[in-house]
């Protein structure tokens, strides 16, 4: 009785260098990069017509995502300040710790502030005192 032998098959896989015109390390990391922090400043040259175009569509890109994802969209307020003298609110001991008399004394500001309101004469010197009580 005759074995029959097979004969052993021998292949070699020859890879073609792949050429890049970026440096490999920086396209390892762009090739790694999740989906969701694309944006439009890795895009080819050719498509972009200037600095501002990328912003453009950086911006809008993440508009249509959240109006796709059912959320409003952000709301950018401009020159966003607060109001010249606008008033402390809350409980008096909130008012105290802020603009009280042991605030005033801890910095040399406040002792500034304090010394003014006595030259001028105020009657009360900070807000928020234990209100005096009826007799």
């Amino acid at each position: 009785m005759q074995t029959l032998r097979a004969a052993p098959i021998r292949a070699t896989l020859v890879v073609a260098p792949r050429r890049a015109t970026m440096p490999q390390r920086v396209a390892t990391i762009v090739t790694r990069r999740p989906q969701q922090l694309s944006s439009e400043f890795l895009a080819p040259v050719a498509s972009i017509k200037g600095l501002c175009a990328s912003f453009t569509r950086m911006v809008l890109g993440a508009a249509s995502r959240l109006s796709q994802a059912g959320r409003s969209g952000l709301l950018v307020e401009c020159n966003n300040k607060k109001g010249l003298g606008v008033t402390l609110y809350g409980t008096r001991r909130k008012r105290a710790r802020v603009s009280g008399f042991r605030a005033r004394m801890a910095t040399p500001a406040g002792r500034r502030v304090l010394a003014a309101r006595r030259k001028k004469g105020r009657k009360t010197l900070v807000p928020a005192l234990v209100p005096k009580r009826k007799m």
